[in-house]
């Protein structure tokens, strides 16, 4: 099944553009599946948050942006996003089990936990294939 996958990055330039910040790391798209019971926000590694309400906010790790050929190893700044503004933001629809990356064992368990989160909002995991 289909998720729908936000572009946070290009929401919080736009927001946060006369500080000259984006979104850093693999939290740039996160893809929002919404259940009977709440919601689930994921990054494509399979790292996620489980929530009741879409006023519960996600924490961001900001950067300045960096120069060809560079790369930022950790946040210099941080903020939170309601779940509701991510769901306000540009997406896209794509299958969850090609969003979150498939290298390694620990994103498989990322994974499988990602599936429980699914199925704790009243969704159903086997939608979500790998």
């Amino acid at each position: 099944m289909k998720v729908k996958v936000y572009n946070v990055n290009k929401r919080m330039r736009s927001l946060l553009k006369s500080e000259n910040l984006e979104v850093f790391g693999t939290r740039q798209e996160l893809a929002v599946l919404e259940g009977p019971m709440g919601f689930v926000v994921t990054c494509s590694e399979g790292v996620h948050f489980q929530f009741t309400s879409p006023d519960d906010t996600v924490p961001l790790g900001l950067t300045r942006p960096c120069k060809k050929g560079q790369f930022a190893i950790m946040p210099s700044h941080t903020t939170d996003i309601p779940v509701s503004e991510i769901l306000e933001c540009e997406h896209r629809e794509q299958p969850l089990g090609s969003f979150v990356r498939r290298f390694g064992t620990r994103l498989e368990s990322n994974y499988a936990t990602l599936l429980q989160s699914i199925k704790k909002v009243g969704l159903d995991p086997t939608d979500y294939p790998r």
